[in-house]
C-alpha cells in the first residue's frame, strides 16, 4: 500500500507457501498486525569499507488469507464498475457481469456484519433453530461454502 516490498527470508517458513502459491497460479493475501522498518546504518570501525546498510522493512504476525476472507472480514467495501475495492485501495475484479456480483458480495458482508453484530449485543446465545428461522444460518452456510470452495 505504502510502496514498500517485503518478501520472506530464504529461512522463513512463509518462504515456502510463497513460492508454492506463485507456482499454483493462485492469489496470496497476507494480511499482518505489523510493520516494522529498520533504517539503514553506516559503517563503523573496521567495517569502514563497507556500504551502509540499506533500510528494510519487515512485517510481523504474518498470515495468508483467501480473496473472500478479505472481502467478508477486511474493510470497508465499495463497489466501483466491476471491481470491488477493500478499504480504498486493494482491488477485486469480479468478471463481465462484475457490478451485479460486486453487489452481491457487498450484500452478504452486510448481512454477515448484521449477525455479528446481533451475536454481540444479545445478552443469551442464540440456539440452532431460531438462527435458522431468522435466516443467519444460511448467510452462515453460504459463507462456508465460499470459503470451502476456495
Amino acid at each position: 500500500k505504502d510502496g514498500d516490498s517485503c518478501s520472506p527470508s530464504s529461512q522463513s517458513f512463509q518462504a515456502e507457501r510463497v513460492r508454492n502459491a506463485s507456482e499454483s497460479g493462485r492469489d496470496v493475501y497476507a494480511v499482518f498486525q505489523s510493520k516494522n522498518r529498520i533504517l539503514g546504518a553506516a559503517a563503523t570501525g573496521r567495517d569502514h569499507n563497507k556500504p551502509p546498510t540499506k533500510p528494510r522493512v519487515f512485517l510481523d504476525q504474518v498470515n495468508f488469507v483467501s480473496r473472500f476472507a478479505l472481502l467478508l472480514f477486511g474493510g470497508k467495501l465499495e463497489v466501483r464498475d466491476n471491481f470491488i475495492v477493500v478499504d480504498g485501495w486493494l482491488k477485486f475484479k469480479v468478471g463481465e457481469q462484475g457490478r451485479t456480483t460486486a453487489i452481491l458480495m457487498t450484500e452478504l458482508r452486510r448481512e454477515l456484519d448484521l449477525v455479528f453484530l446481533s451475536q454481540l449485543s444479545s445478552q443469551d446465545k442464540v440456539d440452532d433453530e431460531e438462527s435458522s428461522s431468522s435466516g443467519w444460518k444460511n448467510v452462515i452456510d453460504l459463507i462456508v461454502y465460499l470459503l470451502d470452495e476456495e
